[in-house]
């Protein structure tokens, strides 16, 4: 795995009908790399990404165990070993309810269709909670 701080690859990705954003692959042992992508190409989203990437290393132990927990109390027909997923990385703007708690939102996305949504600050998880 790469080590906390380093910096990660960010390319840009054209999903189509001139959605453009940032996308990197972010390692997720033992299950591989998930892509994670921004909403757009802003200076904020960029940053964002790049955060998320540098704490990435310390962040996935605490995410896989958030994940693994919520899958077994909320009965979840969710195998991670068999499941594909995107991550999504939004910054939270500052006169957002939740900006109070977090600086980014990073959304999972399932091959399920469950989500699971993600509230960061300074390399912690500060809120966690799946989404049907």
């Amino acid at each position: 795995m790469t080590a906390p701080g380093t910096p990660i690859e960010i390319s840009e990705v054209d999903f189509g009908d001139g959605d453009v954003a940032f996308a990197a692959d972010l390692p997720i042992p033992p299950f591989g790399e998930a892509g994670f992508t921004t909403e757009d190409l802003s200076p904020a989203a960029r940053e964002a990404l790049e955060k998320v990437g540098s704490w990435w290393p310390r962040l996935w132990p605490d995410v896989l165990d958030r994940l693994e927990a919520g899958i077994v109390d909320h009965g979840l027909p969710l195998k991670l070993e068999q499941s594909e997923f995107t991550g999504i990385v939004i910054p939270v703007e500052e006169d957002d309810a939740p900006a109070k708690a977090g600086d980014i939102h990073v959304s999972l996305q399932f091959d399920e269709e469950i989500q699971w949504e993600l509230l960061l600050r300074d390399a912690r998880v500060v809120r966690s909670e799946v989404a049907f």
